[in-house]
């Protein structure tokens, strides 16, 4: 390459905010272009978006756990509480209760092309700890109480 081009390539990468090969610029400032670009998140194209599953028939039903506990329980009235949690991928929920009167169960409903990630029946009372590695849907629902339509005994996990 003639020093023609090797200029020529400095002032593009000197007009894209490039640093100099040291990293820092004649004031040692940190170029702030350069910078932001580093801290800007990529939009994550594997989110899905909104998709309606009883008994979540809107986004503004799912609870987003400012704590990061993200813990499901089985309530009264043969209910999931919360029925509607937003985590994002990677994330865990904790699913609490009798596994043995309330059977958890994946729908098959859902949309993230993998069902919900459980063990199988635990003894009671137990907690299952479970991880969402893929953004998508979660239905689930109570074997003996709920059905696989999302009535009844049933909820759902939204992971993005």
């Amino acid at each position: 390459m003639g020093s023609r081009s090797i200029s020529l390539v400095f002032v593009l990468l000197a007009a894209c905010g490039a640093s100099s090969p040291s990293g820092s610029d004649a004031g040692g400032a940190v170029d702030a272009f350069a910078a932001a670009d580093t801290n800007v998140a990529a939009p994550d194209t594997n989110a899905p978006a909104f998709t309606a599953l009883a008994p979540c028939a809107a986004a503004s039903d799912y609870v987003d756990d400012p704590t990061g506990a993200n813990v499901v329980t089985f309530g009264p009235a043969f209910a999931y509480s919360p029925q509607c949690i937003h985590i994002p991928t990677g994330d865990q929920v904790t699913f609490r209760g009798d596994f043995a009167t309330h059977p958890l169960h994946p729908s098959t409903r859902g949309t993230s092309g993998n069902p919900i990630p459980l063990t199988g029946p635990t003894p009671a009372p137990a907690e299952q700890l479970v991880v969402f590695p893929h953004a998508g849907f979660y239905p689930y629902y109570c074997a003996v109480h709920g059905a696989d339509d999302g009535t009844s005994m049933a909820g759902v996990v939204w992971v993005d």
